[in-house]
């Protein structure tokens, strides 16, 4: 009885949502080595950008390490 689940603040919304140690908005996008980003999701990080927030599209632990500035 497998069946997709959908959950999120909106389409193409970020998998972690929180907030930086700075206070900012975060939205963090995880992805596989070669998983492919949606125009909703780079819609969604170029908002959250344009806004001031943080966001990023990330494939590792590095790459959230530096999205995040740890």
């Amino acid at each position: 009885n497998a069946r997709p689940l959908h959950a999120g603040l909106v389409t193409g919304s970020g998998d972690l949502i929180g907030l930086s140690s700075t206070g900012r908005f975060l939205s963090i996008e995880t992805k596989s080595a070669r998983g492919a980003v949606s125009r909703e999701q780079a819609a969604w990080r170029d908002m959250v950008v344009s806004l001031g927030g943080v966001a990023g599209i990330v494939r590792s632990v590095d790459d959230a390490a530096a999205l995040i500035g740890s």
